[in-house]
Formats: C-alpha cells, sequence, structure tokens
C-alpha cells in the first residue's frame, strides 16, 4: 500500500514587516508624502525666491537710509522739523541697529545664502517694512515751542494734524508688525536643518 504524506500548510510568518532598505520604512505601510523627511514641506511654505538679490541688496542700504529718512529726509519732502529730528540725532541709531538685526539673522541661512538670495516670507515683510517706514516718514508731524509742525502730507493736503497723526498711529503699528515678521521668517530660515 502506498502511503502519502499529508500537504503541509505553509504559516504566515510572525514577526515584525521587513524594512525598505531605502527609507527604513515597513513594507505595506502607506506613508504620506513629505513625511519621512520635512525638507519638501518646509521648502513649500518657505520657499526662496528668484529676485530675492535685490532684497539682499536693499536690506543693507535701507537699514541706514530709512531711518534717516524719517527723522531728517522729510523735510525735502515739505515737512517741517522739530524735535523729533532732535530725537533722531539722540537716538537713530537705535532704530539702524533695530533694522540691521534680520539682515544679521539672514546670514545664517546656508541655502539662502548659497543661491544669493532670501525667502519669499522674508521678502514681502521686508518690502511691506521698507514702504510702511516711509508712509510713516511722511505722515509724521513733528512737535515745536508753538505746537505741531507740518508733515508732508499735511503739507501736500492740507489735513489736520490730527488725521495725520492717527495716519502715522497706524502705519507705525504696520512697520513694527511687519519687523516682528521678517525677523521671525529669518530666524526660521536659520535654524532649519538642511538635509544633507
Amino acid at each position: 500500500m502506498r502511503v502519502t504524506a499529508p500537504a503541509t500548510r505553509t504559516m504566515p510568518r510572525c514577526g515584525p514587516p521587513e524594512a525598505s532598505a531605502s527609507h527604513g520604512v515597513a513594507r505595506g505601510v502607506r506613508v504620506a508624502p513629505g513625511r519621512i523627511s520635512g525638507a519638501p514641506r518646509y521648502r513649500r511654505t518657505m520657499p526662496l525666491v528668484s529676485s530675492g538679490r535685490v532684497v539682499v541688496v536693499l536690506q543693507w542700504v535701507l537699514a541706514v537710509v530709512l531711518p534717516f529718512f524719517v527723522f531728517f529726509g522729510r523735510g525735502l519732502l515739505g515737512a517741517e522739523l522739530g524735535r523729533i529730528a532732535f530725537l533722531g540725532i539722540l537716538a537713530g541709531w537705535a532704530l539702524v541697529v533695530l533694522m540691521l538685526v534680520p539682515p544679521l539673522v539672514t546670514l545664517f541661512d546656508r541655502e539662502a545664502r548659497a543661491a544669493r538670495t532670501v525667502r519669499r516670507a522674508y521678502a514681502v515683510s521686508s518690502i511691506v517694512l521698507w514702504a510702511a517706514l516711509v508712509v510713516c516718514a511722511i505722515a509724521l508731524p513733528d512737535a515745536g515751542d508753538s505746537g505741531a509742525e507740518r508733515s508732508a502730507l499735511m503739507a501736500w493736503t492740507n489735513l489736520p494734524a490730527s488725521a495725520s497723526h492717527l495716519i502715522f498711529t497706524l502705519v507705525a503699528l504696520v512697520a513694527a508688525v511687519a519687523w516682528v515678521a521678517t525677523l521671525t521668517t529669518a530666524i526660521r530660515g536659520a535654524t532649519h536643518r538642511h538635509p544633507g
């Protein structure tokens, strides 16, 4: 009599799934794009701009020119200079230092520095900051012994000093927010660990 051996069933292998040699990700496990490395997502949220070289140059020049314009240069546009101009002689350097802080931080952004450009968010916030400071200089009414001195905006439009001062206050707040945004984006670019 011929006896046949019973068929053996191959049991599924128990244990951890094999790891992919390229990514170290378990086979059969779906991984959302961009989750293995933070680089793709970072490049989408903090991209470089091709026209950022203009910002690279202007950020150093305007850090000195704009404080001078706010305190003194507005006189060239028809504004009357008074005590605030004198204050600029004493404390104008502090505004220059504040304006130089974000550009100095961008020097530590290796990817942007290698490309000789800046991040898009940094460029946008810098332009908003510069524009706001120009408007501040135009709308800033000075003070003198005889009362409020005319701002350039008052000289152009005959606005009352209260309206010019309100515009200056609102735009100064915009400038402050833009400076914080500029510094924040500069720090983000400088502290990100770029792969490779």
